[in-house]
């Protein structure tokens, strides 16, 4: 039995084909083995950033409650303070607060510490400014007394009513210009 030569040439081809294959399914299988455990250890990387992650983020919670809580015991405690100033230093004192904005939030501030405080944002309704211990002008345009009309700029800047211009927003700087204010009369 002779073969021929396209016998030989198609052994010879089925003979690297299988070579071949035996080579892409065993790599296949050594690759699947790293493959995986990169995966794993990759894995195992991100469960532990996130447990650190989870672990900074409870920290962090447990600062900013703790923050929290003492915040609002310095604004019980400062809200106690200045009422037992303002009680005690000056109990007789009302104030007239004129101001350009809108100060509602600190409306309720100003009656917690017990000031006797009323404010208003337009002077045409200033009939009984004799009543009043002091004007305040917060944040208005400070000494432009352009803004001022009639008698109540006669009676405001004449001084028949004293007047205290503050031209910040804080109301604990307005309480204490307040407190110098009625100290040194």
């Amino acid at each position: 039995m002779v073969f021929g030569f396209k016998y030989h040439i198609f052994t010879i081809t089925a003979i690297f084909a299988a070579l071949g294959i035996g080579i892409l399914i065993g790599t296949s299988l050594i690759g699947d083995d790293m493959f995986i455990q990169e995966q794993e250890r990759l894995i195992n990387n991100i469960k532990n950033n996130i447990q650190q992650i989870n672990e900074e983020n409870i920290n962090l919670k447990s600062n900013i409650d703790d923050l929290k809580e003492e915040l609002n015991y310095r604004k019980e405690m400062e809200k106690k303070i200045l009422s037992m100033l303002i009680n005690e230093q000056f109990p007789e004192s009302k104030y007239l607060l004129y101001t350009d904005h809108e100060f509602v939030e600190y409306e309720k501030k100003i009656k917690e510490i017990g000031l006797d405080l009323k404010i208003i944002e337009d002077f045409e309704i200033l009939e009984e400014i004799e009543k009043y211990s002091k004007l305040i002008m917060w944040e208005t345009d400070g000494n432009d007394k352009s803004e001022v009309k009639g008698d109540i700029k006669e009676k405001i800047f004449s001084k028949e009513i004293d007047t205290i211009f503050y031209d910040k927003p804080d109301l604990i700087g307005l309480i204490i210009t307040i407190m110098e204010s009625e100290i040194n009369d």
